[in-house]
């Protein structure tokens, strides 16, 4: 695992694949919350991008904590990191993924790059963010009968 996060970005692209094959022979549940935590703390973008490379080829479906992760990368300064992170999302997908990129498109500036990022996720999962944003925002009343909500003895 160590030798895949740390290979040198200029590398062929066939060193990373052979080590990421090894690595597939382990059980996600040991090597994803590593993954996650280069992701999360590497001073290198070189071994970030690796790390989020490999969390595309290793899971199927990305979980809580790989969203999470991934999408608090989409906000990276390396470009090649963020872009990264946001076509594995998309090719990844998972319960929960759109509520997530929607919070995060809440705080992001409109038009950035992470926003187009994170526009583009929303896009490949076929969800429009305009409207989940509007229907997430409003807060509707519920009555059995309209006369409950509109009739006279409404004060």
């Amino acid at each position: 695992m160590e030798l895949f996060v740390q290979a040198p970005s200029d590398q062929s692209h066939e060193m990373r694949s052979t080590v990421a094959d090894r690595l597939e022979n382990l059980s996600p549940a040991d090597v994803v919350p590593e993954l996650v935590d280069v992701v999360r703390e590497s001073d290198r973008w070189a071994i970030r991008r690796n790390a989020v490379w490999l969390l595309g080829r290793f899971v199927d479906e990305a979980g809580p904590k790989v969203q999470e992760c991934l999408v608090e990368s989409l906000d990276a300064e390396d470009e090649t990191t963020a872009q990264l992170a946001a076509t594995t999302l998309a090719e990844l997908g998972g319960d929960g993924l759109e509520k997530r990129v929607l919070l995060f498109l809440q705080n992001i500036e409109e038009g950035s790059a992470a926003w187009n990022r994170g526009q583009f996720i929303l896009d490949r999962l076929g969800t429009d963010s305009s409207a989940e944003l509007v229907s997430t925002g409003v807060s509707y009343t519920y009555v059995s009968d309209p006369d409950d909500y509109t009739g006279p003895d409404r004060e």
